[in-house]
């Protein structure tokens, strides 16, 4: 019953979002089209998905599932371990992708092509996670989320400077927000149905299915990106282009939200474990029922 009620609720949720991004899409695609509030809700729109994506994966289902693969004495560090490394593809992999959408060039554009791939390649990460039967198979779908899921993050983050005129910043920079602040209630939201149905696991078929039809408007909304081609600069010696590229992290006014923003993340990755979510005090055995 729980699981049919579960799959009731996915199926419904599915269909809403895809009539409200196929709108968003359409309105987009007009040639033309000005800057009004449902462009900037389709480009801002993957913002949402990515948001729906994290914030249950890292707060509920890795710590509910690592429950019952690890004993519980080595609960802690396993849970550290996992997050520890996919930091450092959270760190390492946006500045890079984010130097190489600068300069591709493509007929689709310079963002598009990556943010499509990397969110199409993601879903196979979810897959893994969702599939997991043992510590090392949830820690290879996580780090392939990280890699792949920051890699589209990192093109995405380029589209509206792209894009948006100048005077729309500001509306642009509150539909962000506002995306990133939606995604992130309904993807709770939505986890603690599951749970409360015994199906958890089924999130990452809703997040997959998130992901993909929030990237849909967004694409379609920013066509025409990258589409003068930008030229390399003077090629500078290795030690000097590394400098140059790792400045912002430590100078500039970049620097202050960088700090900011790290410090918030740790306090978050800090706690969790210790308090977690009331989801991730059931043990997986508890939330879904495994064919045999």
């Amino acid at each position: 019953m729980g699981a049919d009620k579960a799959y009731r609720f996915s199926v419904r949720a599915r269909k809403l979002l895809n009539l409200a991004f196929s709108l968003m899409a359409a309105a987009a695609a007009l040639p033309g089209t000005p800057f009004g509030n449902l462009r900037h809700a389709s480009l801002a729109s993957l913002w949402f998905g990515f948001n729906f994506h994290w914030l249950p994966i890292g707060f509920v289902l890795i710590q509910s599932q690592l429950r019952d693969l690890v004993p519980h004495n080595v609960f802690g560090s396993s849970l550290g371990t996992m997050v520890g490394v996919g930091a450092i593809f959270a760190v390492g992999v946006p500045p890079l992708v984010g130097q190489l959408s600068d300069y591709l060039y493509t007929p689709w554009g310079r963002r598009r092509p990556i943010i499509f791939g990397c969110t199409i390649l993601n879903l196979v990460g979810l897959g893994i996670m969702m599939t997991a039967h043992s510590y090392a198979q949830l820690f290879v779908g996580y780090m392939w989320i990280q890699l792949f899921a920051n890699a589209a993050g990192a093109a995405y983050a380029g589209v509206i400077p792209d894009v948006v005129p100048n005077p729309e910043f500001g509306r642009a920079s509150g539909f962000l927000a506002a995306m990133n602040m939606a995604g992130g209630l309904a993807g709770v939201g939505t986890t603690s149905v599951l749970a409360g149905a015994h199906q958890l696991l089924w999130a990452y078929v809703v997040i997959g299915a998130v992901t993909v039809l929030t990237m849909i408007p967004a694409l379609v909304a920013s066509r025409g990106e990258g589409m003068t081609r930008i030229q390399h600069g003077p090629r500078s010696p290795l030690m000097q282009s590394v400098r140059s590229f790792v400045a912002p992290l430590h100078s500039g006014d970049f620097a202050w939200p960088l700090s900011s923003m790290t410090s918030c993340a740790s306090a978050m990755r800090t706690s969790s474990p210790r308090t977690g979510s009331p989801s991730c005090s059931y043990p997986r055995s508890h939330l879904e029922s495994r064919a045999a």
